[in-house]
C-alpha cells in the first residue's frame, strides 16, 4: 500500500493506535477527576449548609428567648391591623368626608399648536360618606404580615 512496507504500516497504524487510546485515557482521566471535584464541591456545599442551619438555629433560639422582641413584632402588627379596620370601617361608624385632588384643565391649543391657551390646576373635590381604602395601607399591611411570618417562620 503506497509503497510501503508492512513494518511501515503496522508502525504507523501502532502509532494512531496508541494516540487515539492515549486520548481517550487522557479524557477518561479527566472525567474522573471532574467527578472527584464534584463530589469535593459536594461534600463542601453540605459542610456550609451544615454551618448555616446551626447559625440559623443558634439565631431562632436567641429571638425565641427574647420576649421583647417577640411582643414587639406582636404589638406592630395588632396595631396596624386595627388601624386599618378602623379606617375600613369608619364610614358604617359615622359620617366621613374624603378630599380628593381633581386635575383640572381649561383652554387648547389652536392653529396647528402654535397658539396654546391650555392651563392646568389641581382642584379639591369632597366626596361625602365614602369608605376610604388607600393603596399606602395595604402596602403597610402586606410589608408588616410578610415581616412577620418570616421573622417567625425561621426556625432550621
Amino acid at each position: 500500500m503506497f509503497g510501503l512496507g508492512t513494518e511501515v504500516i503496522l508502525a504507523i497504524g501502532g502509532n494512531i493506535v496508541g494516540v487515539i487510546s492515549g486520548l481517550v485515557a487522557n479524557s477518561q482521566k479527566s472525567k474522573a477527576d471532574h467527578q472527584k471535584m464534584l463530589m469535593e464541591r459536594l461534600t463542601f456545599d453540605v459542610e456550609r449548609m451544615k454551618a448555616q442551619s446551626e447559625m440559623s438555629n443558634k439565631e431562632f433560639e436567641l429571638r425565641s428567648k427574647d420576649r421583647f422582641s417577640s411582643m414587639t413584632r406582636r404589638v406592630l402588627v395588632l396595631f396596624f391591623m386595627i388601624m386599618i379596620a378602623v379606617i375600613s370601617l369608619a364610614p358604617m361608624l359615622g359620617t366621613v368626608d374624603i378630599a380628593v385632588p381633581v386635575e383640572m384643565k381649561s383652554g387648547g391649543k389652536y392653529l396647528l399648536g402654535l397658539i396654546d391657551t391650555s392651563k392646568t390646576w389641581i382642584e379639591w373635590h369632597t366626596i361625602k360618606n365614602a369608605v376610604m381604602f388607600r393603596e399606602n395601607f395595604d402596602t403597610i399591611l402586606v410589608m408588616i404580615f410578610s415581616f412577620y411570618v418570616g421573622s417567625s417562620a425561621v426556625k432550621r
